[in-house]
């Protein structure tokens, strides 16, 4: 470092002494300063159009499936009468294996409703699974986890059938 710096010294000292070199120095830092600034300016905005093509890129894709989605035919699920949705759910109850947990299963205006206690996660996902491959449209849903001694397990009521709303 003292090469450098005794080579350095005589400019420094030339640049304290003269005024006109001072105003050069400083000329010369504010110019370096603007450039490096300016650089600095050009890259981020760069970034930010890569960015922004990105998201473009991004939005112009979703908007095509939306699109997609919306030009599909709509399958409307076929509206079973609510006695065979009664007896769809008491078999299906039977096959899953939950008729203990049963609390009730009954007519209303929108379909039938169904309320269980005590189900185990697994227990409600095959449940939710059968019903959907039977058919069976899930058109409300409340659940709640109850503490049940160190388990939590899930208490359910289910609106099925009927129509959508």
């Amino acid at each position: 470092m003292n090469a450098i710096e005794g080579r350095l010294r005589p400019l420094i000292d030339y640049i304290r002494g003269n005024r006109q070199a001072q105003r050069l120095a400083l000329f010369a830092v504010l110019g370096l300063l603007l450039w490096m600034t300016a650089f600095h300016i050009f890259g981020q905005l760069s970034d930010l159009r890569s960015r922004m093509n990105l998201q473009e890129d991004r939005f112009r894709r979703l908007a095509q499936v939306v699109h997609k989605y919306r030009n599909e035919p709509q399958q409307e699920a076929a509206r079973a009468p609510v006695g065979d949705v009664l007896s769809a759910l008491s078999s299906l109850i039977d096959q899953v294996g939950i008729k203990e947990r049963l609390v009730q299963l009954s007519t209303s205006s929108g379909g039938a409703t169904l309320q269980l206690e005590r189900l185990y996660g697994e227990e409600l996902a095959t449940l939710l699974q059968e019903m959907d491959r039977r058919g069976l449209p899930l058109l409300s849903a409340e659940l709640r986890s109850v503490p049940y001694g160190e388990a939590r397990l899930f208490a359910c009521s289910l609106l099925v059938g009927g129509e959508r709303r």
